[in-house]
Order: C-alpha cells, then structure tokens, then sequence
C-alpha cells in the first residue's frame, strides 16, 4: 500500500514495510533533487532515477543509496556517460560523450579516465592507449587529422618518445559524467621501436633497454616471438617492479612483478570486458574485484584462480550476495538479498540456498 512519510527535508511517496521505505517510491527534497525507483531498508536499492534541482540526472542500477552497477548520467549541456559506476563514481567500462562530440570510450577508475581506451575530437583527430587520472600517459597512439600520428609513450596528454625507454602508466583527459562499456577491448602491444634491438634472443624475442652480463636489468620492452610485450622493469633478466603485459587478443596486465611472474597489485584488463584489481601472490589472485561488462562484480579472496573463501558477489539488478565461496560458487554461510526486498540467511551450496 502506498504511504506518505514526511522527512524533515522533504517528503516520500510509496511502498512502506515496517515503518521502512522498501518497494517502489518517489522521494522529493526541499532542494529540488528526486529519485522515483526502488527502495530496500530505507535506502536507494534496485533500478531508478535521480534527477537534480539543476536538470542533470543518473538513471540505472544503485545499492544501498549510491549509484553502483551499469547506468546513464545525462548532463544539461548535453554530455552523457554510459556504463558501470562504483560509489557513485564512474569504475570499469563507460563512454563519455560531450556537448561539442568528443567523446571517451574505455575504462574509469575513481571517476576518471584511467586504464585503456580511446578519446576522439569531432575533426576525426583521436588518442587510443593507455590512460592515468584523466590524461594520455604510457603506451599510445594519436592520429592527427593530416594523418600524421605520434606511436610510443605519452605522459601528462604529451608524447614523450618511442617504447622502449620508460615503465609504462594509465588513462587520459576528463569532464563531467556519463557511461556505455565496449565488450572487446583493441591489441595494445606496443609496435616494435625503430632503433635496432638491444639484443635479439635465439627464440626470436627481441629486447630494447638495459643490459647488465648479457641480462636484462633497469627499465626495457621484450616483444616475445609470439607476440605479447612487456614493457617496465628488469632485474637479472626477470620482470621485476612495475610492468605492462600486453598480449595480441587484447588481454593486457599492468602491475607488479617479482621474479619474473605477477606479485603485489595489479589490474588485469581482458579483452571480453572482464576487469580484476587487487592483489597477486606468484602469479596467482588472492584478493580482489572482478567487474563485468554488466555492471555485476565480485569482491573478496580467492585461490587456484576462483572466488574462495569470503566474499561478496552483486548481480547487475540489484541482488547480491555476501558470504562463503568455494570454487566460485556460494557455498557455506551467507545472505542473498533480492532485489525486490526479499532475504536469504543461512547456509549456501552451489548457489543455492538450502536453510538456516
């Protein structure tokens, strides 16, 4: 049944359980500002729309009353972003479209460009690679609309040189908010430098940068006869300290290394969209966040490469999970909340709930 509850800075509309706002509902401030979509616990919770006094509005999936999930921010001027949000922040895939038609396709951290994507002028003109708070920095590639074109590392929006001479960085440029994720992410491996290889190895892999005794020491890209490229910091002819491991499919790795294998943060970046932050230990994730294309994302441990032990898994609707994994399924202890306000607690078995 529809109920009126009036706040002392405005007034709600809408399903009432409890004395709680769950359901479906309208909330109006005093200051103009309105969210009309669902509620769990008194909170924004499941799809809906919040439209500021000033015009702009966020439509799309929120939890626990901030923006979370896949949605669309709409600016007045006309900018609009599509895609994944974390906290209220634009995270994950998203483009970014303004006023005049430049726009930013790719990934965001922290409501930035950060990571990989592509960031085009309405004159054809674009910057595609690797992004860092908003700004051109790393391996990239700009197109001028001449067709002349700058290839190697950026830093600060500027071109710096060729691959080859410096440790790898992330994102590029930034403006309001708005989203919309690419599910198949471009090759980033870096183009071989123009300068002959520092050494060229049996299997045919070549090396440009630092040698020490016939290894690989200090900053250097290897491209490996497969294909895949490493561009960062060597020690004793092993990956060691920050690098970018960038493979042909798309897959690409950026993070840190000991002993030639992944170990400390990280950011793996696959071509279907899939993107996992956190920690690594021996090539192996042990803690972390993997968001997908949808919005869905899961957050906690895991060993031999899946969600084990705690953890939380969110759907793209709203639901979510908080509890025990093993082998990425819920199993053990845990709570399922439902989108639509409904409560599972208990025990868990292959993602089924089974009782308390």
């Amino acid at each position: 049944m529809s109920e009126t509850i009036n706040y002392s800075n405005g007034k709600y509309t809408g399903d009432v359980v409890g004395g709680k706002r769950n359901g479906r509902g309208s909330m109006v401030w005093d200051s103009g500002d309105r969210y009309d979509g669902e509620y769990f616990n008194d909170k924004m919770h499941g799809q809906g729309r919040y439209t500021w006094a000033a015009g702009n509005y966020y439509q799309g999936s929120f939890v626990e009353g901030n923006f979370e999930g896949y949605g669309t921010k709409t600016y007045t001027n006309g900018a609009v972003y599509v895609g994944n949000w974390h906290n209220d922040e634009r995270s994950g895939k998203g483009r970014m479209t303004y006023d005049d038609g430049t726009y930013y396709d790719g990934d965001w951290a922290n409501d930035k460009m950060q990571g990989y994507g592509r960031y085009q002028w309405p004159s054809g003109g674009y910057y595609e690679g690797q992004m860092r708070d908003g700004k051109f920095c790393g391996l990239g590639r700009r197109v001028y609309t001449d067709g002349s074109e700058e290839v190697g590392m950026f830093e600060n929006d500027e071109y710096v040189g060729p691959a080859g001479g410096s440790a790898p960085s992330a994102p590029a440029a930034s403006a309001p908010a708005a989203s919309s994720s690419s599910s198949t992410r471009p090759s980033t491996v870096p183009q071989a430098p123009a300068k002959r290889p520092t050494k060229t190895f049996h299997d045919g892999s070549r090396y440009w940068g630092g040698m020490l005794l016939g290894k690989c020491i200090g900053k250097g890209l290897m491209i490996y006869k497969d294909g895949h490229a490493y561009e960062g910091n060597w020690r004793g002819g092993a990956r060691h300290g920050f690098g970018v491991l960038t493979w042909p499919d798309g897959d690409r790795f950026e993070g840190n290394f000991r002993k030639g294998v992944k170990h400390g943060k990280g950011k793996y970046l696959f071509a279907n969209g899939n993107v996992f932050e956190g920690i690594y230990k021996n090539d192996e994730r042990v803690k972390g966040r993997l968001t997908y294309p949808s919005g869905a994302y899961y957050e906690g441990q895991y060993r031999n490469g899946k969600p084990n032990g705690k953890g939380e898994y969110h759907y793209d609707n709203g639901t979510y999970y908080v509890g025990q994994f093993v082998n990425g399924d819920f199993n053990g202890r845990g709570v399922l909340y439902h989108a639509d306000g409904r409560v599972e607690k208990g025990r868990f078995k292959d993602d089924k709930y089974i009782g308390r």
